[in-house]
């Protein structure tokens, strides 16, 4: 069972959810800057960190696009690697 999530980390991850349904790959911290109306990316990466922590997602430090959708199969959003 996974932790339960504020409305902001909830807003956060909403938003990658639809990103990646969308685009089929995942956002990059700029662009998750730019829909959420943040100024910075230190914005961000605390609510990055607390969702992987909480088992929400999953990314690699300074890599671009590579956060994706973890749990159980009810809330995966499929993700493929797209290299752009």
């Amino acid at each position: 069972m996974r932790l339960e999530l504020t409305e902001k980390q909830k807003e956060l991850y909403e938003t990658i959810k639809e990103f990646i349904e969308e685009h089929t790959y995942s956002p990059t911290v700029r662009e998750l800057m730019e829909i959420l109306g943040k100024k910075s990316p230190g914005t961000i990466h605390p609510g990055l960190k607390i969702l992987k922590e909480k088992g929400y997602i999953d990314y690699q430090y300074n890599r671009n696009r590579t956060i994706r959708i973890t749990g159980d199969n009810n809330e995966r959003v499929k993700w493929r690697y797209r290299t752009i």
